[in-house]
């Protein structure tokens, strides 16, 4: 592992049809920033490896020779105490440390592939820095585009929205250099969420339907159904839920029996009944999908909102045990942080808590502003001007019998039915791998 800064920028070699890879975004983010979410034997040897992958990937392969020492027996050591930590990380770190030092035999794949392992293992720990910085690392390595799409992600949920876009777009014309149709939809995909997240409603709405229209065009269906759920966001916020309801309706379709994104599409109709006041509808899905959620940037919002239903329907059980539950989440970090304390003040009027209304939606609004979370701004600010008022959320109502709602929520319970809730996997952390088959 070497301390040596970048001194210029090279490129990867690669086939004639990849003279024309856009170059990645600018000189990454500070490597020291994931000192902070490790110990320090673990963190140093991490920042060194990140540093070293990103130098090996500036440097033209025909001048990698020498750029690092060989791995010495004072490194190995300190690779071996510093994986007493994380016993997961012994392997991929030691092969990161390997083959950075041997540029004549190693290969952008298999590096980028070690990345990959580390940035699963922080991720499921919610170490989003550390799963940043390798999911950027292995960008740079390999011009895969899907590697390009997990930066993207990452960026995107570090609130990073111009680095998000800028990764997005280079593996939407990776995808298009190598005339990937579904990798151009999952590309569009993420570039419609990053502006879902500005609250660009249009353009999100204009990127999701090009992915969909991307897929339908390959025959395939399941990443149509992918497309067609994320819309449901857009329709959502825009307040068209007759559209969002059919939307729904097509993504249950297209997505097969055990699909692994069943159980995020069951939330994402549950949080649509909610909008709708099907408070207690919404309710059977959100406790239904619990299982599937034990990633904590995920499991916020599921518990905000099973806290916020359950005040509607005034279980107040219910609601004081998941608020406690998301009250000890919340985190500056979390890009759900924001939206999660809404909620909880939306539920806190149903039980007449105005002061505690009021200082959650005062939360929520600060929060709110510090990561640019326009729709959360909007809300939280509307909020705290009825507050005044007195008044109480809208009541649950009760679906038609054989409608809709109950049609759908009956089919999703049926599904999930059949779906054991599995441990956490790759699967279940990026999205950005939507089953393209």
């Amino acid at each position: 592992m070497s301390d040596a800064q970048p001194s210029r920028a090279g490129t990867l070699k690669r086939p004639p049809r990849f003279s024309q890879v856009p170059p990645a975004p600018g000189w990454p983010r500070p490597e020291w920033r994931l000192l902070a979410e490790c110990g320090p034997a673990l963190g140093v040897v991490l920042w060194q490896l990140v540093r070293d992958v990103v130098l090996w990937a500036q440097v033209p392969a025909a001048e990698r020779t020498g750029l690092f020492r060989p791995l010495t027996a004072a490194q190995a050591d300190r690779l071996a105490r510093s994986a007493a930590e994380a016993p997961e990380l012994a392997e991929p770190l030691r092969e990161l440390a390997l083959l950075v030092a041997t540029p004549g035999r190693a290969e952008a794949s298999r590096v980028a592939e070690a990345c990959e392992r580390v940035l699963v293992w922080a991720e499921m720990r919610g170490m989003r820095e550390t799963a940043l910085q390798f999911a950027e690392a292995a960008a740079r390595v390999d011009v895969r585009p899907l590697r390009n799409h997990a930066a993207g992600r990452l960026c995107r949920r570090a609130h990073d929205y111009q680095r998000a876009g800028l990764w997005y777009r280079r593996g939407y014309r990776l995808a298009r250099l190598e005339g990937l149709e579904a990798e151009c939809a999952i590309a569009l995909i993420g570039l419609g969420g990053v502006a879902l997240d500005q609250g660009k409603l249009d353009e999100a709405e204009t990127h999701f339907r090009r992915a969909s229209r991307a897929a339908l065009r390959q025959g395939r269906n399941r990443l149509a159904g992918s497309a067609h759920h994320e819309l449901l966001g857009v329709l959502i916020a825009g307040g068209r839920f007759d559209e969002a309801i059919s939307y729904a309706e097509q993504a249950i379709s297209f997505y097969p029996l055990k699909h692994h994104r069943i159980p995020n599409l069951a939330f994402d109709i549950g949080f649509l009944w909610m909008r709708l006041y099907y408070f207690s509808s919404a309710i059977y899905l959100f406790e239904r999908v619990l299982p599937w959620f034990e990633i904590q940037s995920h499991k916020i919002l599921l518990l905000s909102a099973l806290a916020r239903s359950s005040a509607a329907v005034h279980d107040r059980i219910r609601y004081e045990r998941a608020s406690d539950r998301v009250l000890r989440m919340v985190d500056e970090g979390n890009e759900r942080s924001a939206s999660s304390l809404y909620h909880l003040a939306e539920g806190a009027r149903y039980f007449e808590l105005w002061e505690r209304a009021g200082t959650l939606a005062s939360e929520a609004l600060d929060l709110a502003r510090k990561v640019g979370n326009m729709s959360v701004v909007s809300a939280a600010e509307g909020m705290l001007a009825e507050l005044p008022l007195r008044n109480q959320g809208p009541p649950d109502i009760v679906p038609e019998e054989g409608g809709p709602v109950d049609r759908i929520t009956v089919t999703l319970l049926k599904k999930l039915a059949k779906q054991p809730a599995p441990e956490l996997s790759e699967a279940m952390l990026f999205p950005e791998r939507y089953q393209t088959d």
